[in-house]
């Protein structure tokens, strides 16, 4: 099962944002396409790792602007 640390968060700021909320389902599924590209590589199946690479890169991009959303709002500078 995958841990959610985030979830331990208790303040009201972040976790009554917007993009607090919206991270849990890309935020597993670049675990879950992680794991789907390493067995389809292992097992032989280069294009269907590739494509799922594609798809993990998007996710994993939606995980990022959002934690930037969330960077934004409690003021911590890049």
């Amino acid at each position: 099962m995958l841990t959610r640390r985030y979830h331990y968060e208790q303040d009201p700021v972040l976790t009554r944002h917007p993009a607090f909320e919206e991270l849990d389902e890309p935020h597993r599924q670049v675990h879950n396409l992680a794991r789907k590209i390493i067995r389809d590589a292992l097992d032989g199946r280069r294009e269907v790792a590739d494509r799922l690479r594609e798809e993990l890169k998007q996710a994993s991009a939606l995980v990022i602007e959002l934690l930037e959303q969330l960077q934004e709002k409690v003021g911590v500078k890049k």
